[in-house]
């Protein structure tokens, strides 16, 4: 299958293999040398729980219309660990990851491209970043970074200061697509004056910097697709739209001048889209994965009165959406990124703790999270509509909850 040829090429790369262990999880540091997936991929265990680690992945085609992905993992355990619960995490592991090559797989088969495309990505250490980056470069496609420091550019990385915006202009020519997905995490840390600044100059100013260098390019990228949230709209009891208004909060302001700072490009002929977030599942990063070890202990909890929508969406569908945005060149402007389930913070609660076969009969009383920060993350409700993605045709592949985080949360 073509979406899994890579350039051939050397190198050698990291991750990080977390395996469900009770209570807790087991990480493992992987180093990968490969040529491409048609060769074989080989990785050795560097340092975790086992004596001896060794995993292998092959792809090889059985006729022009079948194809088989084949792993292995062979390790050898000190005697203070399972082998029984061990082989059940890597084989709950192994499924999943062969039932999202499958996906994938049906992505790629449904949106051709004539040629590969020659994308940039900002923000590619995040949660979505990071797992976009390695979906389009599987497809094919060819994908440069956009980090932020000094003295790091090469041919898949480009070095620019957000703040300052300064980059090399010549970096920045022969692109088909940006995405930026760049900006301050809004749940780390307090929202103390400083750090509201921060939010708000991470995302506007950034931004505004991004364009105006691409503003100035002698052949601009076609597509320019940037991240905002579901913020933008507050909270509202009326089902939202992309032609909804914008709310009065503080995340509504930044979405507002987030999104306007990428507006300039449209007078040089550029499709802009705003890709509006809704809460991104993943046990990789984000609330999910804060919240996991809370309700692995059977202490999960509804967030106040539990009425409040959750507009949310799974990584896989937030990669998805982004491939079918770059493919269908009439998408344009706001375009709400989320499930079209849509679901209370109590509902969320309870699915969360029956997939993980532990109870959710607590509550945290609305007086307990006061302050601005919990009143627009986890108090604030919004029954946001995907109208664009499904008038435009996408497909989505997880749009329950429930069926979700089974695929996603190794049983």
């Amino acid at each position: 299958m073509a979406g899994f040829a890579l350039e051939k090429e050397e190198r050698i790369d990291r991750f990080f293999l977390k395996i469900p262990y009770g209570f807790f999880s087991i990480s493992v540091q992987c180093k990968i040398c490969f040529s491409s997936y048609e060769e074989g991929l080989s990785a050795v265990v560097e340092k975790g729980p086992f004596r001896f680690g060794k995993y292998s992945c092959k792809v090889f085609a059985t006729d022009p219309s079948t194809s088989f992905l084949e792993e292995e993992f062979v390790y050898e355990l000190p005697f203070f660990l399972s082998r029984k619960k061990i082989r059940k995490k890597l084989k709950s592991l192994f499924v999943y990851r062969h039932r999202a090559a499958e996906r994938d797989l049906l992505r790629y088969e449904k949106y051709a491209f004539p040629i590969p495309l020659r994308v940039l990505i900002s923000g590619s250490s995040g949660l979505v970043g990071a797992s976009l980056g390695q979906f389009l470069r599987a497809a094919g496609h060819e994908v440069v970074h956009l980090h932020r420091g000094e003295n790091i550019s090469s041919h898949h990385s480009i070095s620019w200061d957000p703040q300052k915006g300064t980059a090399l202009l010549e970096e920045l020519e022969g692109f088909d697509a940006v995405i930026h997905l760049a900006g301050e995490s809004l749940a780390k840390g307090l929202w103390t004056f400083a750090k509201k600044r921060r939010i708000l100059e991470s995302r506007k100013t950034g931004t505004e910097h991004l364009v105006s260098l691409l503003y100035q390019l002698k052949t601009p990228p076609k597509t320019f697709i940037s991240a905002s949230a579901v913020g933008y709209y507050g909270s509202s009891s009326a089902i939202l739209t992309e032609s909804s208004p914008s709310g009065s909060t503080f995340l509504s302001h930044v979405c507002e001048e987030w999104e306007k700072a990428a507006s300039p490009l449209e007078r040089v002929g550029v499709r802009v889209v705003l890709a509006r977030l809704g809460l991104v599942i993943s046990p990789r990063g984000g609330l999910l994965r804060a919240i996991l070890p809370i309700f692995r202990l059977g202490c999960g909890a509804k967030m106040g009165h539990g009425k409040q929508k959750m507009p949310w969406i799974s990584l896989e569908d937030t990669v998805g959406a982004i491939y079918h945005i770059l493919a269908s060149k009439e998408v344009c402007g706001p375009v709400n990124v989320v499930s079209p389930s849509i679901l209370t913070q109590k509902a969320f609660a309870k699915i969360v703790a029956k997939v993980l076969h532990k109870p959710c009969f607590l509550s945290i009383p609305t007086c307990l999270l006061r302050g601005e920060k919990a009143k627009e993350l986890l108090l604030i409700s919004q029954e946001v509509a995907p109208c664009k993605l499904l008038q435009s045709g996408f497909s989505f592949i997880e749009p329950e909850l429930q069926s979700a985080l089974q695929s996603s949360l190794p049983s």
